[in-house]
């Protein structure tokens, strides 16, 4: 099996495709459910989370461990879809951001990215002030 060189090359992460096909079948993927439920074992969540982030059109929403697996709850992303800035953005923490975002802040999932500027393994397009900009995973959570 060879690894997948554009996602080696993008985003420094080492999968093949036959293992992209492998989690985008197995967990239905391509789905058009706006939410689901899914049971990852452990030892596949960092392959998961990769094809989630990157090749679905869902966001994990939460996550829990229990015993050798990985509860998660994932939620299609679609304009309008609202996030919580759970952890001050700043421009030294996403240096493409002029202004400081406090936490606490509400920001809306955008399908309108500058696909060349936003890392979808890092981080999600989100309107901040009127333009697709990429926030980081670990400082937004999605609002419920």
């Amino acid at each position: 099996m060879s690894i997948h060189k554009r996602y080696l090359r993008k985003f420094g992460y080492s999968i093949t495709k036959n293992r992209i096909i492998e989690l985008l079948d197995g967990y239905a993927l391509d789905s058009k459910e706006k939410t689901k439920q899914v049971r990852v074992p452990r030892s596949d969540w960092s392959d998961f989370e990769f094809v989630v982030r990157v090749d679905s059109d869902f966001v994990i929403a939460s996550s829990s461990e229990n015993d050798d697996v990985v509860d998660a709850e994932l939620i299609r992303k679609e304009d309008g879809l609202n996030f919580t800035v759970i952890k001050e953005i700043t421009p030294e923490t996403h240096p493409w951001i002029a202004e400081t975002i406090p936490k606490g802040s509400e920001l809306e999932y955008t399908d309108k990215p500058h696909y060349g500027t936003i890392n979808r393994y890092d981080g999600l397009a989100l309107d901040v002030d009127g333009t697709p900009t990429q926030v980081n995973y670990d400082f937004i959570t999605v609002k419920k």
